[in-house]
């Protein structure tokens, strides 16, 4: 199994780009949702994402 690297991605509802970091090479949608519509609390790196715009 190949660990994919994190990226920075657009989220499927939202439309805000996010540190993507999925868990293995099978991509499911829910890797393509940012934290934030998740519910979940987000980590440095996108709280950092966010202040910053990091433009792709």
């Amino acid at each position: 199994m190949i660990k994919p690297r994190p990226s920075f991605q657009k989220c499927l509802k939202c439309g805000e780009k996010f540190l993507a970091r999925p868990k293995s090479d099978a991509l499911n949608p829910l890797d393509f949702i940012c934290s934030r519509c998740k519910g979940e609390r987000s980590g440095l790196l996108e709280f950092l994402s966010r202040i910053f715009k990091f433009k792709n």
